[in-house]
């Protein structure tokens, strides 16, 4: 009886160490997959400075990695900014986007802080100072960006290419950007050409085409955004049809004028044109 009762005990003591051997090993594995997997954050992209000119826009990016993905926000001057009418933060996949529309003659001349965190490391930030020009001419600097011709608002067959039309100057010379619904334009994706000129060319449209775009020019003397347009992308659903078809057949003496009409209607509206067969 003894023996039954000192096996019983070693039993439940193997199966007691087997337990806790199993658990600290699920414990310390799930520890090194946390370390290996977990990452503080890093930045992708920082703000820069900007100069921009009184009641104009000024937008600051900045995108940052780790895991879990860093939570952003935005301080101006040390305080967190909570976003209002004229403050628009907007969250981008792996980032955060400061929107300031108006721009305040010395009201909104500042440093803007972008401040990245997450739990597996410490918090990080960028700086950048925003500069504002009063839009008085003779205070801007020799060589800030203008525009020569600003886009316009444009409407586009769906899968049609679309022009946006921007030519702006600068010295020294400026490099051109495009924003769509206050995001940069992805010149990644292969639908989106910036030419030489500055425009921005869209092939194969489509619905997500119909926001509003505008166009940044910047050189080391400054920033200029234009104003904003809207692209209308539209979708025909209504085929061309004749509302008024010519006759099969028409008689009239020689010499005699003859008046043939033909109307056609539908969306987007037809281009009719006359051919006449050979003889």
């Amino acid at each position: 009886m003894r023996g039954v009762v000192s096996g019983q005990a070693a039993a439940g003591s193997s199966r007691f160490f087997l337990s806790y051997a199993v658990a600290l090993l699920l414990m310390v594995a799930a520890l090194v997959i946390t370390t290996v997997t977990s990452n503080p954050p890093t930045f992708l992209e920082r703000p820069r400075d900007q100069v921009v000119i009184n009641d104009r826009v000024a937008s600051f990016t900045c995108r940052a990695s780790g895991n879990p993905e860093p939570h952003i926000q935005w301080r101006k001057n040390g305080k967190r900014i909570s976003g209002n009418s004229r403050y628009i933060v907007t969250d981008v996949p792996g980032g955060s986007i400061l929107r300031i529309e108006p721009v305040k003659y010395q009201h909104d001349e500042a440093n803007y802080e972008c401040v990245a965190e997450n739990p597996a490391g410490d918090i990080i930030s960028a700086k950048a100072k925003l500069t504002v020009l009063t839009d008085d001419p003779n205070s801007l600097l020799v060589g800030f960006p203008y525009f020569r011709t600003e886009p316009k608002t444009k409407a586009v067959e769906i899968d049609h290419t679309a022009l946006l039309v921007c030519d702006a100057r600068g010295n020294p010379d400026q490099t051109i950007t495009w924003y769509k619904d206050n995001q940069p334009v992805d010149i990644g994706n292969k639908r989106y050409t910036v030419l030489r000129s500055g425009s921005l060319q869209i092939s194969t449209s489509t619905e997500e085409d119909d926001v509003k775009h505008e166009c940044v020019t910047e050189n080391s003397t400054g920033t200029a955004f234009s104003i904003l347009v809207s692209l209308y992308v539209r979708v025909c659903c209504v085929p061309p049809r004749f509302s008024m078809a010519p006759d099969p057949v028409y008689g009239v003496m020689p010499g005699e004028n003859l008046n043939i009409s033909c109307v056609a209607v539908g969306l987007l509206m037809p281009y009719v044109q006359w051919k006449k067969s050979p003889a």
